[in-house]
């Protein structure tokens, strides 16, 4: 999903080389409330015992989160480590760089949903990808903003802002934020919105995030609870001769190398003798982490926010492999089957740092 936005004169960054401090982001509990967001200066997050999972029963009954900043000087974050991404600028045509604004606008966006309004609204897929591998945008597909939101942080605003979430297309806003949710599309193969195991269908999927401050539109997919576990799962939403072919062979390729695709309505991690092209059966890639840690990284010659088990989350999608350079076609077509580059190429490609920045 893309991030679109009308662009205001862009900011002139310092330097081109990003050497940015890296905060800690974790949920931890009090008695208050089920979690608090922390932003800490640890080198490892705080760890506490896991919630129980939530239905769609309990998960509207969760106590709002609150949030706080805190490092060891009066509040203010503090660098736990450092990292170092090359990234160039070009004057190039505008559709073969990202503007600076762009890039702003979109950390900021981030952050606001985080520490204003307790949402966790993070980079997913070549998103978070292009972030950990690069430190920016993939730099051989076009810009493109995945973004993934939590169920249960959006599901707790119901009859908050005018939001009253029934299944439906549903419109409402927090603060500046104005949020409108969708329902599953009958045309995706893959996922039909049905909870695993039971008969009850999730009342959003889709989920659009405008802010009028920014005039900002950004497009999510929402990530779920998965079964009895304290982990989550993203559902591979495709579409019949679009994208539905290449995801399953990919999908099944990332398995063979450690990756994490399942039939979620019965717990199986697929494979040629249980899922093939053609088959409507619900999946999706199991995330192995309760997202109740965030961290801040690099992200051009700013940061952003990722969760803490991203390396977790790059392999269940992309398996063992995924700090290795792919090539899905022009731009990351969608109907283009992903291919694994030499190691020489990919080299290169790491070499090179992100998408450049528009000059």
């Amino acid at each position: 999903m893309q991030i679109n936005h009308r662009l205001n004169r862009p900011r002139q960054a310092q330097h081109k080389t990003s050497t940015m401090k890296v905060s800690i982001l974790t949920i931890a509990s009090s008695a208050a409330a089920i979690g608090t967001l922390l932003i800490s200066t640890l080198s490892t997050p705080l760890k506490r015992a896991p919630p129980p999972v939530s239905s769609l029963s309990s998960a509207a009954s969760l106590d709002p989160k609150t949030v706080q900043l805190r490092s060891a000087e009066e509040g203010a974050p503090g660098p736990a480590a450092a990292a170092t991404f090359p990234f160039r600028y070009v004057t190039e045509k505008r559709r073969n760089c990202v503007q600076a604004q762009h890039i702003i606008n979109t950390s900021q966006f981030i952050q606001d949903l985080y520490l204003k309004h307790n949402i966790r609204f993070f980079p997913r897929n070549g998103f978070l990808l292009g972030i950990v591998r690069h430190g920016g945008f993939l730099p051989n597909e076009k810009v493109d903003a995945d973004m993934a939101v939590v169920y249960e942080d959006l599901l707790r605003l119901d009859g908050q802002g005018g939001l009253k979430i029934n299944g439906e297309s549903t419109k409402g806003n927090v603060g500046d934020f104005d949020i409108k949710l969708n329902p599953t599309q009958n045309s995706w193969v893959n996922w039909k919105g049905i909870v695993p195991g039971t008969q009850e269908r999730y009342p959003f999927h889709r989920v659009v995030i405008s802010r009028r401050s920014f005039a900002m539109t950004a497009y999510a997919d929402a990530v779920y609870p998965y079964h009895d576990t304290a982990g989550y799962f993203y559902p591979r939403a495709n579409m019949a001769g679009v994208n539905h072919a290449t995801q399953t062979k990919d999908s099944l390729r990332y398995n063979e190398q450690g990756g994490d695709y399942r039939l979620v309505d019965t717990d199986e991690r697929i494979s040629p003798s249980n899922f093939k092209v053609g088959d409507e059966t619900q999946v999706g890639s199991f995330l192995d982490t309760n997202l109740h840690c965030f961290m801040e990284v690099p992200f051009y010659f700013t940061t952003i926010y990722i969760p803490c088990d991203s390396d977790k989350i790059l392999t269940s999608q992309y398996g063992e492999n995924w700090r290795q350079v792919e090539n899905r076609g022009r731009g990351g077509n969608s109907k283009t089957e992903t291919k694994v580059l030499t190691e020489e190429k990919s080299q290169e490609i790491l070499a090179s740092g992100p998408r450049p920045v528009c000059a």
